[in-house]
């Protein structure tokens, strides 16, 4: 919590340093978006997207003796990051997290604990990961030149790099019943119907680091210029795994670490006001 708030206040000392000088432009925006995982193994498989909402500050800093050419950085809020994933060969996918073990069924022996590495979940298990994350994201922008007389203008960020802290994480957990299925450990296994809401935030990658793109246009409602209305398009990757170490069972049914590299890829529709 102490990180995440030096974080703030770093950003929140950089816009009122800057606010000052006439070269300086400081704007807010909403971004609905829809992101979805990609996956380097064919055991991991991507298996749907999410619906997300991103609210942030953007600081616009003009260098160069034009308005054509900014540095910017911002503060974002991001929920509902992620998508699904599809585990053809099950594991213990949660080492790290207190499951809600009343909401798990016991085949075979053992006796199920709340500890998410007592869990092994069965072959062709989904789940859907919302990730909410707190974003820094640091770039640089180029504008065109009035578009005729229309008071628009075009603009570009590229790139945009944007550093990421997880503050919380929600999974949703479906897998197919298998009576058959033995492992190794036992004859252990828990079979959900279909468990929503599980906090997994242990079993997620503490740190994410997104590179991404933009374009759009701004709109000024008066002759002089001041305020601006901004639409645009933006799209980033997140290229670290974001789930955590987990363990997949291998064609012996025996455990293993997975080694599949997880991020994911966002889409969003940005809408702001620059002052």
């Amino acid at each position: 919590m102490l990180r995440k708030i030096t974080l703030l206040t770093a950003f929140l000392a950089f816009v009122v340093s800057a606010q000052a000088q006439k070269e300086f432009k400081f704007g807010v925006y909403v971004e609905p978006s829809i992101s979805f995982f990609a996956s380097n193994d064919k055991d991991v498989e991507p298996d749907g997207s999410n619906v997300g909402f991103t609210i942030g500050l953007l600081g616009e800093y003009y260098f160069g003796n034009s308005d054509n050419y900014a540095l910017i950085m911002g503060g974002n809020f991001s929920l509902g990051r992620g998508g699904s994933l599809f585990y053809e060969d099950g594991g213990r996918l949660f080492p790290d997290s207190e499951l809600d073990v009343e909401s798990y069924t016991v085949n075979g022996t053992g006796v199920a604990g709340t500890d998410g590495d007592d869990i092994l979940l069965n072959p062709n298990t989904k789940v859907k990961y919302k990730l909410n994350y707190l974003e820094i994201p640091v770039g640089l922008k180029l504008r065109t030149n009035e578009l005729g007389e229309s008071y628009m203008r075009a603009f570009f960020q590229l790139p945009v790099l944007t550093i990421g802290i997880p503050v919380s994480a929600r999974a949703s957990i479906e897998t197919a019943e298998n009576n058959n299925f033995s492992t190794t450990e036992g004859n252990t296994y828990y079979t959900p119907e279909k468990v929503k809401g599980e906090n997994v935030y242990k079993d997620i990658f503490p740190l994410q680091i997104q590179l991404g793109a933009g374009a759009g246009v701004e709109y000024s409602p008066n002759e002089e210029g001041g305020l601006l209305l901004t639409a645009g398009l933006f799209y980033n990757y997140a290229f670290l795994d974001a789930v955590g170490t987990n363990q997949l069972f291998n064609a012996s049914n025996v455990l293993e670490d997975n080694k599949a590299r997880t991020g994911f890829h966002n889409i969003g529709l940005r809408i702001g006001i620059v002052f």
